[in-house]
């Protein structure tokens, strides 16, 4: 109950921080508090049960507090604080990804530093205050003593065969690489939970909004008709605009563009998911009339990250621009899983093109211009003066009758002005063509553009596949068409730049995480060696390199060890549960990296601690096995909570969120593993490396002396 306490506390203070730095309580902070709902315990458990432990040795209460609290304080702030470090780099985030995740890291940091402060400046005094051994059993329960005694036991075996368990550590790393790599997909954020899409319908071009109005009540009643009351939340219509993308800011407005966005109730509380729904609409509407095109477009949950298939082309012509197109179009029909293929570009009405000879035009004394502005003037009017009456001024504009201007061969009795006071008929200057017009024309980066999206089926191929072999085709684009290029955006534009940034957040993460561990390893230092560099002779001097290289770089590559032996346990969750790794499972990635060490240095520190103590027992196997058994309660509980408390969350009890569980999932199983892994394999590698050491060290000092 003591160790409890600090959850409130860490709570409490969170929320206080949150409200003063302006957080609000969401989807994604509410996240961080259950990332952090486990780990707020672990410094408390790891003070209050060596407090414990030396209660059980016959220590008073208030002497146990002190001698306990001592003893871990170092390995604790450095645990608590290679955690913070780890998530802190996912604050700085670049782009979209970054703004949308930042508040995880945020409440987590604050968190642990509520309760690193509870356990070591309250806890203690708790401990001291309110427990009374006589009272209390300080008798290990059975089942514990049954677990020390099995694990001891394993533990002996596996350090009598280390080389041959690393070896296959080793090669299970190796594995799990590959298929990680090789196997698992990565999609940016997997298609689940759907809960909200598109119907977006085009009529013949010219179609008057009111007609455009009554054909949309034929897709409504379809709606309304095939979904049930607990699947249907409610739907709108709107006439006139349609969106390429339920963030995008452009909308295609038309006489001729509608869409109806159906929301549908959470998908925990329905028996068919999104697809399955949106795939018997289709089916359904694949006979209603009147339409030139209806197509259905899925949202997917999470911030913004475009279609999956997404490439801009740029160039000048627009010609050329819709032949490239199509060329990518033919491609991506090709491909298995890919459906919606669609381009930007989008014809407008019907129109007269004049296109003036300049020749004769120069001929007959007349100017592009002033043809422009005389049969702008005929259709348009120019205003020839003003009447004022009283305070208002009325505008004269002179153009046309309407009559005239509905007549397709007006053009014949259209005359244009020369320099010279000269009329001069349209017809003998300028060819007029009737032809289809442009709707209107994108740019990017000062070009013209057009888009090229497509959707992708997640089961039958992802985004990534799908990008990198268009830009294998399409690799000699720009040699072809001279002046044009592709720029593949999107996911997978989203994808490149959000993995980017989580490779340089690991990276400082592990960085700054090793640069930490030195510090507990190198207060071990004491002022002993530095007097022997200054007053003995060169073997002093080998002694304090040695003291110097092994104690503050090699012991926290050991304790690092544990980071790649997580990611056994990562793999292997997502390989069996048959999930492809994600945006947010990296998120978990980077996370794990700094609580998966915590175990690691507090059972280093203890064996480092053995050590001195036994300073004339040559058995290191048996002191390794000491430490190890003594920090065995701790272990097991500091990862059990973190475990327990992410488990709702990966596996959906008690209400489920597609976004959040492979966080979860990742982080939950890769400590499960890591756990294990790291109560055997770690004291393997601190001894295998005590042996390189003193083989080193008896063959450098051989030849020195």
């Amino acid at each position: 109950m003591i160790t409890v306490l600090g959850i409130p506390f860490a709570f409490f203070t969170t929320l206080i921080a949150m409200k003063f730095f302006g957080l609000t309580i969401n989807l994604v902070s509410m996240f961080g508090l259950i990332i952090v709902s486990g780990m707020v315990v672990d410094d408390a458990i790891v003070f209050a049960e060596n407090i414990y432990s030396h209660m059980q040795r016959g220590h008073s209460p208030h002497e146990a507090a002190l001698q306990g609290s001592h003893e871990v304080y170092k390995a604790v702030i450095g645990s608590v604080t290679t955690t913070m470090i780890a998530f802190l780099p996912l604050a700085f985030m670049a782009g979209f990804m970054g703004k949308f995740i930042w508040q995880i890291p945020a409440v987590v940091i604050i968190a642990l530093a509520a309760s690193l402060f509870e356990a070591m400046i309250i806890l203690p005094g708790h401990c001291a205050e309110w427990i009374n051994p006589q009272k209390e059993r300080l008798i290990s329960p059975t089942w514990f003593l049954w677990l020390k005694e099995k694990y001891t036991f394993l533990l002996e075996k596996t350090l009598t065969y280390k080389y041959r368990i690393l070896g296959g550590t080793v090669l299970t790393l190796i594995v799990c690489i590959i298929l990680g790599t090789q196997v698992i997909r990565f999609i940016l954020f997997p298609a689940r939970g759907i809960e909200l899409f598109f119907i977006k319908a085009k009529t013949a071009i010219g179609t008057p909004i009111e007609e455009t109005d009554k054909r949309m009540k034929v897709l409504e009643d379809l709606v309304a008709t095939t979904l049930s009351s607990q699947e249907l939340d409610t739907f709108t219509t709107q006439v006139g605009i349609i969106q390429k993308d339920v963030h995008d800011p452009f909308m295609n407005r038309g006489s001729h563009v509608a869409q109806i966005t159906v929301f549908l109730t959470p998908e925990s509380k329905r028996k068919r998911t999104a697809d399955q729904i949106v795939s018997d609409l289709q089916k359904k509407g694949e006979g209603v009339q009147g339409f030139d095109q209806v197509r259905f477009m899925k949202v997917t949950p999470g911030p913004p990250i475009g279609k999956p298939v997404s490439i801009e082309i740029r160039g000048d012509d627009i010609e050329t621009l819709k032949h490239i197109a199509n060329l990518y179009k033919d491609e991506l029909r090709k491909e298995k899983g890919v459906s919606e293929v669609e381009d930007s570009f989008e014809s407008g009405k019907k129109e007269f093109q004049i296109v003036v000879d300049e020749l004769k035009a120069s001929q007959a004394g007349l100017s592009v211009g002033k043809i422009a502005q005389t049969i702008r003037t005929a259709f348009e009017g120019t205003i020839a003066t003003t009447i004022k009456k009283a305070n208002e001024e009325i505008y004269i504009r002179v153009r046309l009758a309407e009559s005239y201007r509905n007549q397709p061969d007006i053009f014949k009795d259209i005359f244009v002005s020369n320099e010279r006071g000269n009329l001069i008929p349209l017809q003998e200057v300028a060819k007029i063509t009737e032809g289809q017009g442009i709707s209107y024309i994108n740019h990017y980066d000062y070009k013209r553009t057009i888009s090229v999206t497509a959707m992708v089926d997640q089961k039958l191929a992802t985004s990534l596949k799908i990008n990198k072999k268009l830009q294998y085709q399409f690799k000699d684009l720009s040699e072809k068409f001279v002046g044009y290029s592709a720029k593949y955006g999107g996911e997978q534009e989203d994808s490149q730049k959000s993995l980017a940034s989580l490779k340089r957040a690991f990276l400082l993460a592990f960085l700054a995480i090793f640069f930490l561990l030195q510090f507990p390893f190198r207060v071990q230092l004491t002022g002993a060696l530095f007097l022997q560099l200054l007053c003995q002779r060169l073997v002093g001097l080998q002694h304090f390199l040695f003291g110097v290289f092994f104690k503050s770089l090699l012991q926290p590559f050991i304790i690092l060890m544990t980071v790649p032996l997580s990611l056994i346990g990562v793999v292997i969750a997502f390989f069996f549960h048959r999930e492809p790794f994600s945006f947010m499972a990296l998120i978990g990635v980077i996370g794990l990296s700094g609580v998966v060490v915590n175990n690691a240095i507090i059972l280093i520190d203890f064996i480092n601690t053995h050590k001195k103590r036994e300073e004339n027992n040559n058995n290191l196997t048996q002191t390794i096995i000491n430490a190890c058994a003594e920090r065995l309660r701790p272990i097991i509980l500091t990862a059990s909570t973190t475990i327990f408390g992410l488990g709702p969350v990966a596996y959906g009890i008690g209400g489920s969120d597609p976004i959040l569980a492979p966080t979860a999932l990742a982080f939950s199983w890769g400590l499960f593993f890591s756990t294990l892994l790291t109560l055997f394999i770690i004291p393997c590698i601190y001894s295998a490396v005590n042996d390189a050491t003193d083989i080193f060290k008896k063959k450098f000092m051989r030849k020195v002396l």
